[in-house]
């Protein structure tokens, strides 16, 4: 069961980013389908340490703040990260923190999401967050692919922003199934849109 679950949590993370990491990889920067799948690989080690701190935060939070605790922790890891790779906002004015925030936060909320026992919440917000990642993918590749070579860049991260912060609101109810404020978090959904805005302007 351990297996499995750790190859659903996995594989769940990969799928959540397969689209924007082909847009980025191959539509944008030309890197080719080794670069591809080597960010790929890569992804696969962040997702099994956080597949690790999943079940560390498991053992050490109440049942009412994990998910939102688990949310929060792998935003904040995975805009670290960019920040480390040259993306920080004081290096980088072009980058939409919000958008990573939501790109981040959705690449490893979701393989918990798929991998928590079943009920009827999480069964619709499963239901929810495949529709959302899956009109994304469609979409926007098809709006990249159709785009000017000098505007794709521009255009793919704006996507990412919308299509993430979008598939970030059908976390509600998840996050929210054992007690913690409905309102906090859609408040805090709200201002990732506003955030997002203003990045977006900014750019």
């Amino acid at each position: 069961m351990q297996k499995r679950n750790t190859l659903i949590f996995v594989l769940a993370g990969l799928l959540t980013v397969l689209a924007g990491e082909f847009q980025v990889n191959i539509l944008v920067s030309h890197k080719g389908i080794g670069a591809y799948i080597s960010t790929l690989v890569l992804y696969t080690f962040f997702l099994l340490f956080m597949y690790v701190l999943n079940k560390f935060l498991e053992r050490h939070i109440s049942s009412k703040n994990i998910d939102v605790a688990y949310y929060f922790v792998g935003g904040a890891c995975g805009l670290a990260t960019e920040w480390l790779i040259g993306n920080a906002p004081w290096v980088h004015n072009g980058a939409i923190q919000a958008g990573m925030f939501a790109w981040w936060s959705s690449t490893f909320l979701i393989p918990r999401i798929f991998t928590t026992p079943i009920d009827s919440v999480v069964s619709s917000v499963r239901r929810r967050v495949i529709i959302s990642l899956l009109i994304y993918s469609l979409v926007s590749t098809l709006i990249v692919v159709f785009s000017p070579q000098t505007m794709r860049a521009g255009i793919a991260a704006i996507l990412l922003t919308i299509g993430y912060i979008v598939t970030s609101f059908q976390f509600v109810p998840y996050l929210t199934r054992n007690g913690f404020s409905t309102r906090f978090i859609r408040m805090f959904m709200w201002s990732l849109v506003l955030a997002a805005i203003g990045g977006v302007v900014l750019r």
